[in-house]
């Protein structure tokens, strides 16, 4: 019997959940391949059959080549489950290759408010992620106009879960992040509420953005304006009217005082 190397190509990148992913396992003279997860029997593939021995399992196919020696092991529906070390050995055990598996389980639908305060109203607007792996979760919060972001809040508050689910014994998280809001009666601009959660190395964000509109105070007169934007009330418009009158009614006085003291 001929037994020789085995190699399993490597994983370029780390798969996401519900999707298929394939890992490949190559020989060049062994009878028969085995896989194993976590060192439990998965499947056997003769090497000289195109088929694998089950051809497939829960949410796993086993597919063989023949003529090029190579032997797939395919994940249908990647999840929290998938994660783990798999093994390519040949009959004799000597020969074998493995690599260890994580995902990354980060859907934008996996998010939602758990509460927003009434119309009108002050109040926490909180959000709640699903279970996400891996944890390293960070979050920006931010105030939008007519679709434009015009600011980042910096005070929030954040706190994360412990799930049942877990990637190779580390738990999967929930992730819970909540802003307050300050309705202003005064001059306000419509807004609505932004917010970005992140995973380090996975490049697509969760965002959420509120349906709601809230009322905030309308700083573009003191921020982008200039004094001659301020808007003055009946009141102050009739205080500067009277001391404009009285200054002038005073020059006319003095005016006439030089005038009388000159002729004098």
């Amino acid at each position: 019997m001929l037994f020789g190397y085995v190699d399993i190509a490597p994983v370029s990148r780390t798969p996401r959940t519900n999707e298929s992913f394939t890992i490949t396992c190559v020989t060049n003279g062994s009878e028969s391949l085995t896989w194993l997860k976590d060192g439990v029997f998965l499947s056997s593939c003769p090497t000289e059959s195109p088929e694998c021995f089950p051809p497939k399992m829960d949410s796993y196919l086993f597919l063989s080549n023949v003529g090029s020696k190579t032997f797939d092991l395919t994940i249908t529906s990647v999840s929290l489950q998938s994660c783990g070390r798999y093994t390519c050995s040949d009959k004799s055990e000597r020969n074998k290759d493995s690599v260890t598996l994580t995902v990354v389980q980060f859907e934008n639908d996996s998010i939602s408010p758990i509460t927003e305060p009434d119309l009108g109203s002050d109040g926490n607007i909180t959000i709640l992620t699903d279970c996400v792996f891996p944890t390293s979760v960070y979050s920006q919060w931010s105030i939008v106009r007519d679709g434009e972001e015009i600011d980042n809040i910096k005070t929030s508050t954040s706190s994360t879960e412990e799930c049942l689910e877990s990637c190779s014994g580390s738990p999967a998280i929930k992730f819970k992040t909540s802003v307050f809001h300050q309705e202003h009666d005064g001059e306000s601009i419509a807004v609505g509420y932004k917010l970005v959660i992140k995973i380090k190395d996975v490049d697509e964000p969760m965002t959420w953005t509120s349906q709601q509109r809230y009322k905030i105070r309308d700083t573009t007169i003191t921020t982008n304006g200039s004094a001659n934007d301020k808007k003055f009330t009946d009141g102050e418009i009739a205080g500067i009217v009277i001391g404009v009158l009285l200054g002038v009614v005073l020059i006319v006085v003095i005016i006439i005082a030089v005038i009388f003291k000159l002729r004098n």
